[in-house]
């Protein structure tokens, strides 16, 4: 069952290589809130294990960025029809939902970066959109959201890098 609790997220080792990527389309309003956290974290947060990738509205275009040492990956995404602000999925409960008709379903992403990666394990962390219109800027809904998510993750890692 999804949890709205980032603390999900301690299951991440953080003494290991793991990615942070950003997903969204930056000209489709609050579908930038994936983009927005991982910028965001990139500026929080300087350990060497983690990477940042921003993969827009395509993450199958950006495997071959993907460090093939990563133990974990997590992607950020805006949620449009979600009730929850936020909610955080395990590899298991990533439906094979899909961001256009130009690209693969979540759990195919999933499952290639599976078998690219040994022993990988992925989490999406899910943000509730008010605007997908076409335009750029994040609602003040959302970007509150992403503050929430941002201060939440930053807080874990610290906790868990000391």
């Amino acid at each position: 069952m999804p949890s709205n609790d980032l603390e999900l997220l301690s299951r991440v080792s953080l003494k290991e290589r793991n990615t942070l990527a950003g997903l969204g389309n930056p000209f489709r309003r609050d579908d930038a809130a994936g983009l927005t956290v991982v910028d965001m974290l990139a500026c929080e947060i300087t350990d060497p294990a983690l990477s940042f990738l921003k993969c827009f509205q395509n993450p199958e275009n950006y495997f071959d960025r993907f460090p093939k040492d990563s133990k974990c990956v997590v992607f950020f995404d805006a949620l449009y029809g979600i009730k929850e602000d936020i909610i955080v999925l395990d590899e298991e409960e990533i439906g094979d939902f899909s961001f256009s008709t130009h690209t693969f379903g979540m759990k195919t992403i999933v499952r290639y970066l599976g078998n690219m990666i040994d022993g990988l394990s992925v989490y999406v962390v899910g943000m509730r959109a008010k605007h997908m219109d076409l335009g750029e800027g994040l609602s003040e809904e959302t970007m509150a959201i992403v503050n929430r998510v941002v201060r939440g993750f930053v807080s874990i890692c610290r906790k868990h890098l000391k």
